[in-house]
């Protein structure tokens, strides 16, 4: 697991789950605020890793994602799509 830095870290966790191979990996990201937030990576290391997400899929959802929006109490668990 590796910590994934965020500008909203007072109130959001992001970490990455590194799977067997990269297309397994899994960002997983929390929502500690009582607001939807709009996830924005805080440094070049945070955005390298959301690049390996080309085309992201929340898996709780099963919905491509365009943003990292995630609501209030809420979360994201993101894949690359297959």
């Amino acid at each position: 697991m590796r910590l994934v830095a965020t500008k909203n870290s007072e109130h959001v966790l992001a970490f990455l789950r590194p799977g067997a191979d990269a297309p397994h990996d899994v960002l997983v990201v929390l929502n500690f605020s009582d607001r939807e937030l709009r996830v924005e990576l805080a440094s070049d290391d945070a955005r390298r890793v959301l690049k390996r997400f080309k085309h992201p899929r929340d898996l709780l959802t099963d919905s491509k994602l365009r943003t990292l929006r995630v609501p209030a109490h809420g979360s994201l668990i993101v894949q690359q799509s297959q």
